[in-house]
């Protein structure tokens, strides 16, 4: 999530101004440039905790400099880890000003998941989630494929349930949600499977493109008996109100499975 995203509809203050200036300097592609104006801005913050909100804010924006560089290096690189580790720093140092700051929480479990320390990221994630509620649906969805890409499918699926709670007009949840269960089926207790026909039952009237990709997961699964049936059935009506297949068609389905 961009730094530059916290700067919301109240005019911006004179930190948030200098922050935005660093990133447009950073975008034409001078960063030094970027590093000057924030450092000499840092100078120029009031002491002690008159100046918190001044320093966290230019300090996340050095940080996510440094990240955001850190992109353009080779995966895994010395160069990458130390850009990566210094930005770690600074983000840690801006969340001691501010430590309910969403973004730099955010950016900072980024870091940590890409130097290998999930745990970490996690609870950041859990803080962020806590502390920028507006955001939360943003962070959960992050924490989801953090344990996606540790395979740790209910534990994914649970943050992408907790998404889509929260927003459930949200369609990146969903999609997710369906990703687990493709995937993870195997890992997931009897009341996680038995909640998925509940879910495309809602989905039917809220998101009947994601039901019937649902319904389609369950036919490859189950087959023609029982759950597989039922989903066919309910797959097909789908279709029928969309108008891809007739309404007759529908009703020469088996009927033990409406």
């Amino acid at each position: 999530q961009a730094l530059g995203a916290q700067v919301g509809a109240q005019a911006p203050t004179p930190a948030q101004q200098v922050s935005q200036k660093a990133l447009k300097l950073a975008e034409a592609g001078d960063v030094q440039a970027a590093q000057r104006e924030l450092a000499q801005a840092q100078s120029a913050c009031a002491a002690e905790a008159e100046g918190s909100s001044c320093r966290g804010t230019l300090t996340s924006t050095l940080a996510y400099l440094n990240q955001r560089q850190s992109a353009l290096l080779p995966i895994g690189s010395e160069a990458q880890k130390q850009l990566l580790t210094a930005a770690a720093e600074q983000y840690r140092q801006a969340l001691r000003e501010m430590p309910n700051d969403g973004p730099a929480l955010n950016n900072l479990a980024q870091i940590e998941a890409a130097l290998g320390r999930s745990t970490e990221a996690h609870q950041l994630y859990e803080r962020a989630i806590g502390a920028d509620p507006a955001s939360a649906v943003f962070y959960a969805v992050q924490s989801g494929d953090l344990y996606t890409r540790e395979k740790s499918w209910p534990t994914a699926l649970q943050q992408y349930k907790r998404a889509a709670g929260r927003d459930p007009q949200a369609k990146t949840p969903r999609w997710r949600i369906l990703n687990a269960y493709r995937n993870g089926y195997e890992q997931l207790s009897d009341a996680a499977r038995e909640e998925l026909p509940q879910l495309l039952g809602m989905w039917e009237t809220t998101a009947p493109d994601a039901a019937r990709v649902g319904y389609e997961l369950q036919m490859e699964r189950f087959g023609a008996e029982g759950e597989g049936e039922r989903a066919f059935v309910r797959w097909a009506v789908l279709l029928a109100r969309q108008q891809s297949i007739s309404q007759d068609a529908v009703a020469a389905l088996p009927t033990r499975a409406a």
